[in-house]
């Protein structure tokens, strides 16, 4: 699926639950910086799970991997 379609139901669902528009608006910088990053340096256009197993090992500061760029990539496939 096309990454930014992800991106925009991930919205919808944390609009849905609730989830403040500070919240929102963090995890989509974290998208950017993270996710985004990642896949516009290696010419990705859609996010599957191929991608998601690639770049999860990526995100890491000193050897701990940063889950917190998918939290929300998470939650919107529960």
């Amino acid at each position: 699926m096309e990454i930014q379609k992800v991106i925009e139901r991930a919205n919808q669902l944390l609009t849905e639950a609730r989830y403040t528009n500070s919240r929102i608006y963090t995890y989509n910088w974290l998208w950017k910086k993270g996710i985004l990053a990642y896949m516009d340096a290696k010419s990705l256009v859609d996010f599957n799970e191929k991608v998601d197993k690639e770049c999860m090992f990526t995100f890491h500061d000193g050897g701990t991997v940063l889950f917190y760029y998918l939290h929300a990539f998470i939650f919107c496939f529960k």
